[in-house]
């Protein structure tokens, strides 16, 4: 922690760890100077991050093209480690993916096949051997990729799919998860990362992983964990089609967030009757392997099992 610290000061100096510092300290506030400071660190860090990503060439054309020939609209979903090494969380809702989307093909990209489907710069690689990139933001490069070569949906490991996706997602040019909740993140509540579509050659997409390179070919530490975020903020910001791709997305699965809420519950007839009412515009839940699961047969994290194990 202390060498990551001092990393982060060197690459990025000392006003810019403050900030974030601050920021940390009220992150979980609602209060009107916890959103003044979290609105001048997103500032701050887009900034840093704008002169690193904007106005540079990364000509590296081999890394966009296709690997393999794949069914049209394929749905992604990736779990380092295989799905038989994942928790059963994990493996319920890549079953899930998989049962409500028959007529697509569901493809788990994991350390043993990613290279199969795309190239990604040795120093990318590199860094991740050194543990300079987390698996988690590997995995941010590889999905831009997928998407900018094949097309199709990215699915997030941890997403609970209750119903196949619709036809208009994969037809779309660009589709996310899109709340309109006033999230403390550069999205706030426009995008999600975890869920995203593309038809194959979408510029969006092309930049996204563009911009990830050109930042990790310079540095060591990462800027913010949620950059990924903070990319499309920028290209958002400088490119009027990006821009319109993000803005046309209709709001869609507002409730991606509320299940995980009542996963310890009691699964009776008020929660069942609450999940009734969530479902009506929400078919998409975002639940976390990283939850503390409490021994109740009758909970809804066992249902979930159940239902999909």
């Amino acid at each position: 922690m202390k060498r990551n610290i001092v990393n982060y000061i060197k690459e990025y100096g000392i006003s810019l760890f403050i900030t974030k510092s601050i920021r940390r300290l009220y992150l979980k506030s609602n209060s009107v100077l916890a959103t003044k400071i979290n609105a001048y660190n997103e500032d701050k860090v887009r900034q840093a991050l704008s002169s690193i990503v904007l106005n540079k060439e990364f000509k590296k054309s081999n890394l966009f093209k296709k690997k393999q020939s794949l069914n049209s609209e394929p749905i992604w979903i990736m779990w380092w480690q295989g799905y038989d090494q994942a928790p059963k969380i994990v493996k319920a809702c890549i079953n899930s993916i998989r049962r409500n989307n028959v007529n697509h093909e569901v493809i788990l990209i994991t350390k043993d096949n990613f290279q199969d489907y795309v190239n990604l710069p040795t120093f990318v690689l590199n860094k991740v051997d050194l543990g300079c990139i987390s698996i988690t933001h590997l995995s941010d490069m590889i999905r831009a990729l997928l998407l900018y070569i094949y097309g199709g949906v990215w699915c997030d490991a941890t997403i609970l799919d209750i119903q196949p996706i619709p036809d208009e997602v994969f037809k779309s040019n660009f589709y996310t998860i899109r709340t309109d909740l006033k999230t403390k993140d550069p999205s706030h509540g426009n995008w999600t990362t975890f869920f995203m579509s593309s038809r194959p050659r979408n510029i969006l997409m092309k930049k996204i992983a563009i911009y990830h390179f050109q930042f990790w070919k310079e540095y060591n530490e990462i800027i913010d964990y949620i950059m990924f975020d903070y990319i499309i903020k920028i290209i958002s910001q400088n490119d009027e089609y990006a821009r319109r791709q993000i803005e046309t997305v209709p709001k869609n699965n507002s409730q991606t967030f509320e299940l995980r809420k009542y996963i310890n519950k009691p699964y009776n007839d008020e929660l069942k009757n609450k999940i009734k009412t969530f479902e009506q515009n929400t078919y998409l839940f975002k639940l976390s392997w990283k939850d503390q699961f409490i021994k109740n047969d009758n909970s809804l994290y066992h249902h979930i099992l159940n239902k999909y194990l």
